[in-house]
């Protein structure tokens, strides 16, 4: 703002000096020259010019008001102030009338007057070089080029940096929110917010704003910055910046109100170049006090609040979030103040990093500890308690930093949005829900799975008991977060999505008493346990096959649905019942899948490692004791499931090597911290009896492949029949059917086989098992064949491998897994009979032959023999599966030939039920 002196004749400008008067004051101080009717206008109106920034004369035609004393040249008060200015120094635009509109008010009439006029005129056109002007448009036109001419000349002083406690560690991990707004101001944009949680960083964003160079060019001019906070002085932060800008604390009295201060300050900063910073804006009413500056300034606001956020940018695109760090960037925030904790133990800092979600705050505690504690093995030590007790950390202060008063705890900085929740943030608030409601709502929900996990809009309403405007103003205060659906199309009507920073929900957590948290954890469970029976009826309704069925286990809404039910029920105080439904679900998904594979089943390992996330939140909990005889039997189960995936031998290595013995030790030690490991006919509860019958299973493969002994081995899967028989699973009796006559059969057994086989294929013939059919078949047929039955093996081969073809397509498409079936049992098959055809004459040859033609007769291309009367003369396995079965694909190849090899397997198997057909 520039103080700025007006000077013209009176009565023939009045309207010109009106209108050039309005102009100037939207953005500068104006002084008028004095009406003419008393001598002492001459002094008063040269002081005044000195007082002045610009002297701005309009001149007509007419002379004007000539003092009759003390001036000895006769010079109107027009020349006299136009000299006073120049003699000065004082810069000025001279703007001149090229005609007059009314010449009863020139001086045209009066030729003495007239002449001096002119060579006033005259003398003006020496030192300026005067803006001519016709009308009142072309007047302003001019005033405003001459205006921002003269003071672009003048030097402005640069306002002074504020006074921040700038941390002693190196910003980390924000470049992104930098460039966002070197970027923005790049295109154009001069608006700016920071938004996000309470600790995440925001204040030190926008402070490393004003230490950039990029910045620090643009905005030449300086940096303004009001800090506003939960309970803002906005009158004092904008006197601190008309301050800044040089009024005086006399010319500040006279602003009554925070309009007419605001007024000044846009007045002062003008053309200025300033970068503005509103920090910790809690209200939207409150930020838009400081919205002032010009069209070379830049608004950076920071807020807890995203509708504070979006209200107070034009657009959400100048909305920019500041994120929690990752483990890398949390990581390289602890080296900052402790780089040799971090060298000496980087693997468990990175697991506190993400056990505090990556909240900086946090991380600066951490930091500091370690620092304080000696930056060393002791200060490791010293805070590694917060892997299983974050609470603790919820009393620790945290430095000075910025503009704070004084040392918060992390506890109160998350404490403040809790208590402010009820008022009034928003400038088109609806009424907002009372206080007490929302804290409640925020209580309840912190028990729900934190961030990365998140929640659905209608488990959080019956959680909280609440509508969803509850969920909408809790997450206007910036305590949940809104997250986006990755498809919308996945999107369940208006079912929205919602998380909380896991410190926030175990800060809040802290304040529920247990018997509230355990009755909250049942409401959860309940409602994933009603989601878990609506999927597992829309599986079975879904397939004719019960095999069909066990897919769930790969369907990610069912394992997204398990997992969050275990989770919650695990924390109900049910704690027996909730370790056999974890133990029920991870043995099921173990035999289901992982037993098959090297690298596991990815549903097993997250119900590994969220149970231990699960253990360090229950460890957390402060109404619980250092040393819980419940929480250790947990620690230790999940010990003994790693280890027992580590050592179990997979179906598709050699059986007979492998650690079985720590496969049976920790299986036992299992049923032991259970109190499955009694007598199994006094087992009352179904849970109980499955996960004891899977068990029985590993323990016979343990004692047949490990220990060799196969009457213990067939005692174990007698039991685990028994027990499946009680609950009549089908599917899982099936296949105990067939492993028990796969284990009497390897010990030479065969007459106990075929009963065995028979109830294994009718289940597993009505459940749409084709893959225990086709090892039943396989087994009959190896028993056919040991017995010279060319045409019963004939029979069964042909069986299991239409079976084990049919597998692949039914009922899904082909898989790694279905894949590798047909090709290995195809193998197996077409190696016995190369293994048998010394011991038995004719009879591997006729069983091959007959296999051969079995698909040859119905119209199914196979390879060509060497001798169609000597199939296994001169060929090895993979030659000889070409000849018999049809090809195989190789796994590398199934995404790019899966559905044309797929349509291929269903064309053959209908000619081969068509052939069927017409045999009949």
């Amino acid at each position: 703002m520039a103080v700025v002196y007006l000077s013209s004749t009176l009565l023939d400008l009045k309207a010109e000096r009106a209108a050039v008067a309005n102009w100037l004051e939207k953005n500068h101080q104006v002084k008028h020259s004095y009406v003419a009717d008393d001598e002492s206008v001459v002094k008063s109106c040269l002081d005044d010019i000195k007082a002045s920034d610009v002297y701005v004369l309009i001149i007509g035609f007419r002379l004007g008001f000539v003092p009759p004393t003390d001036n000895p040249e006769g010079l109107s008060i027009t020349q006299l102030e136009f000299r006073q200015a120049g003699r000065l120094g004082i810069p000025r635009v001279v703007l001149m009338s090229k005609g007059a509109t009314d010449m009863s008010l020139t001086d045209f009439e009066n030729p003495e007057r007239y002449q001096r006029l002119k060579d006033f005129r005259s003398e003006v056109t020496d030192p300026v070089r005067p803006a001519e002007f016709n009308d009142i448009t072309s007047l302003i036109a001019e005033l405003s080029a001459g205006i921002q001419h003269v003071l672009a000349k003048q030097p402005v002083q640069r306002i002074p940096a504020p006074r921040l406690r700038i941390p002693q560690h190196k910003l980390v991990g924000r470049t992104v929110q930098v460039k966002a707004v070197l970027d923005g101001l790049q295109h154009g944009r001069r608006e700016f917010a920071f938004v996000y949680l309470a600790g995440v960083g925001k204040t030190a964003v926008a402070a490393e704003l004003i230490q950039n160079g990029e910045i620090n060019q643009r905005f030449p001019d300086g940096v303004l910055w009001a800090h506003l906070g939960a309970d803002p002085d906005v009158r004092r932060q904008l006197r601190k910046w008309a301050t800044a800008l040089g009024f005086t604390d006399e010319q500040l009295e006279k602003a009554a109100s925070l309009e007419e201060l605001s007024d000044l300050i846009v007045q002062a900063i003008d053309q200025r170049r300033l970068l503005l910073v509103v920090d910790d804006v809690w209200s939207t009413e409150a930020g838009e006090y400081f919205k002032l500056g010009g069209e070379g300034c830049a608004y950076v606001v920071t807020t807890r609040f995203p509708k504070v956020a979006r209200e107070l940018m034009p657009t959400v695109g100048q909305v920019i979030t500041v994120p929690t760090l990752d483990d890398t960037d949390g990581l390289a925030l602890l080296a900052e103040f402790a780089p040799n904790s971090v060298g000496l133990a980087p693997d468990l800092l990175r697991q506190l990093v993400g056990r505090v979600g990556g909240l900086p705050i946090a991380l600066v505690l951490i930091g500091n500890m370690l620092k304080a504690e000696g930056d060393n093995e002791h200060a490791v030590r010293s805070v590694e308690q917060y892997l299983v007790n974050i609470a603790a950390m919820f009393r620790r202060k945290k430095p000075l930093e910025f503009v704070e008063d004084h040392n918060f705890t992390l506890g109160e900085v998350i404490e403040a949005s809790y208590i402010a929740l009820g008022k009034e943030t928003s400038l088109n608030e609806a009424e907002l829900l009372p206080g007490d409601v929302l804290r409640g709502a925020l209580e309840a929900l912190s028990v729900l799975r934190p961030d990365p996990s998140w929640f659905s809009s209608s488990l959080a309403e019956q959680i909280t008991g609440t509508s969803t405007r509850a969920l909408v103003e809790l997450a206007n205060a910036g305590l949940i977060d809104e997250v986006r659906y990755d498809d919308e199309h996945s999107k369940s009507g208006n079912d929205r999505r919602y998380s909380m920073h896991r410190v926030i929900a175990e800060y809040i957590r802290t304040k529920l008493p247990t018997e509230r948290a355990q009755a909250l954890n049942r409401l959860a469970a309940a409602h994933y346990l009603a989601r878990l029976q609506s999927l597992e009826q829309s599986f079975q309704e879904g397939d004719d096959s019960s095999y069909g069925a066990m897919y769930r286990y790969e369907n990610p809404e069912w394992q997204d649905c398990q997992d969050n039910w275990l989770y919650y029920f695990s924390q109900t105080g049910y704690d027996s019942e909730a370790s056999l439904s974890f133990l029920h679900v991870w043995f099921d998904g173990f035999w289901w899948w992982s037993c098959f594979t090297d690298e596991g089943f990815d549903f097993c390992d997250e119900l590994l490692l969220e149970w231990e996330n699960r253990l360090s939140l229950t460890a957390s909990d402060p109404s619980r004791s250092a040393a819980d005889p419940r929480l250790e039997r947990r620690v230790q189960g999940l010990d003994l499931l790693h280890r027992f995936k580590r050592a179990y031998p997979k179906e598709t290595v050699d059986r007979n090597s492998g650690s079985w013995p720590e496969v049976a030790e920790t299986i036992h030690a299992l049923r032991g911290l259970s109190a499955l490991d009694g007598d199994a006919a006094q087992l009352q509860n179904a849970s109980a009896r499955h996960v004891r019958a899977l068990t029985d299973i590993f323990l016979a493969e343990a004692a047949r492949f490990g220990e060799r002994d196969v009457k213990a081995a067939e005692a174990l899967y007698r039991e685990a029949l028994s027990l499946f028989r009680q609950d009549d699973e089908q599917w899982n009796i099936a296949w105990i059917l067939f492993h028990l006559a796969d284990t009497l059969g390897d010990a030479g057994d065969y007459e106990a086989i075929p009963p065995l086989c028979a109830e294994s294929l009718a289940l597993g013939l009505d459940g749409g098992d084709h893959e225990v059919v086709a090892l039943d078949h396989q087994l009959l047929g190896d028993v056919a064949f040991a017995r010279g039955d060319a045409a019963g093996a004939i029979e069964h081969y042909a069986l299991a491998i239409e079976h084990a073809y049919r597998f692949q397509v039914e009922p899904r498409d082909p898989d790694d897994y279905t894949l590798q079936f047909y090709a290995d049992l195809a193998a197996r098959v077409a190696e016995g009979l190369l293994a048998g055809a010394d011991g038995r004459p004719g009879v591997p040859e006729a069983i091959a032959s007959g296999l051969r033609r079995r698909w040859i007769d119905a119209g199914v291309p196979l390879a060509a023999p060497a001798d169609e009367g000597a199939l296994l003369a001169g060929v090895d396995g993979p030659a000889l599966v070409r000849q018999l079965f049809p090809e195989a694909l190789d796994r590398v190849w199934r995404n790019t030939e899966g559905a044309t090899y797929a349509k291929k397997v269903r064309e053959h198997l209908a000619q081969l039920e068509a052939m069927a057909l017409s045999a009949t």
